[in-house]
């Protein structure tokens, strides 16, 4: 995945690239989720697995800032702080929320770069930020993260209107609902 990295979100200021790391993480499809059904019928097999490069803030004792929402991996988002644990079927638990919210969306038979041009002049002005793109003959892959004080409303509304302007496509927030189930919120946005 090509993934091209911003800082102007929220909780980190610009700064180089300097002492960012990249680590392999795997993705597992539970349940059909996300249930890419016009987009690619090779990413919805259940029990099937991605790999996929994160790149993250060594915060030393095996302890990582996700630096970009991840494009496959669900539950996460750019400023999360995980820890590796091989005891974790994924390879890593949850140590907090970085209080952003991950937006990842999928594209059939679109010219991507109109679409990046589009969803660009909607998410800057709201302080979002794309975080990375994939793109292969059959389907493109864009990524946002957008801080929680935008709020959803915001947020679903530029998106609803993407569907409608690019078709087909879909997108689903990256860490909202319980990457087990796919619909279960999970809630973590009341604390912040």
């Amino acid at each position: 995945m090509r993934m091209r990295t911003r800082h102007s979100f929220a909780p980190h200021p610009p700064r180089s690239l300097a002492g960012i790391a990249c680590m392999r993480v795997h993705s597992e499809v539970q349940h059909g989720y996300p249930p890419y059904e016009n987009i690619d019928s090779s990413c919805k097999a259940v029990g099937s697995t991605r790999e996929e490069r994160v790149l993250v803030d060594d915060l030393g004792g095996g302890q990582y800032r996700l630096v970009c929402t991840p494009g496959w991996l669900q539950g996460l988002a750019a400023g999360d702080i995980i820890r590796l644990d091989s005891r974790e079927p994924l390879g890593y638990s949850l140590v907090s929320r970085g209080g952003n919210i991950g937006v990842q969306c999928f594209f059939k038979n679109c010219d991507i770069g109109q679409v990046k041009k589009w969803a660009l002049e909607q998410i800057e002005p709201l302080g979002g930020v794309m975080d990375g793109e994939y793109e292969t003959e059959d389907f493109a892959l864009l990524v946002f993260t957008f801080h929680v004080s935008i709020g959803f409303q915001d947020i679903e509304g530029i998106f609803r209107k993407l569907e409608t302007m690019f078709l087909p496509s879909e997108w689903f927030y990256a860490n909202v609902y319980d990457p087990d189930d796919g619909f279960t919120p999970l809630n973590w946005w009341i604390d912040c």
